[in-house]
């Protein structure tokens, strides 16, 4: 699977996302982005651009299939990061009570009075 995400107009850009199953459909619409001219293109899931090639003011083209691999990493270096914190938290005194998720003790000024 791929995806072309493209950015269009100035100011506050336009952002849309193509998508594209067929690697030759995917370059052929690359190659067309690519252009000057008017561009009329139609992804393989019922959506059309149509803007000229000068309004373009960015472009971002992805295989979907090899970039599924560097989700993963990020997840995994996430993960990593949560567990680091997770020990840092455990050896500190001061933030300890926050992993049983429990706050600081209260002081209740009214215990000790009996209720009637």
């Amino acid at each position: 699977m791929f995806s072309i995400t493209v950015a269009m107009g100035r100011g506050q850009p336009i952002v849309w996302t193509l998508l594209f199953r067929d690697a030759t459909k995917y370059e052929s619409a690359l190659k067309m982005l690519r252009s000057a001219g008017d561009i009329n293109i139609a992804d393989e899931f019922g959506q059309i651009l149509c803007t000229k090639g000068g309004d373009i003011v960015g472009m971002l083209a992805e295989d979907m299939d090899q970039s599924r691999g560097a989700s993963i990493e990020r997840t995994l270096h996430e993960m990593r990061l949560r567990q680091m914190l997770q020990a840092r938290v455990q050896a500190d005194s001061g933030l300890k009570f926050m992993l049983n998720n429990q706050g600081p003790a209260v002081l209740n000024p009214m215990s000790g009075f009996p209720r009637n």
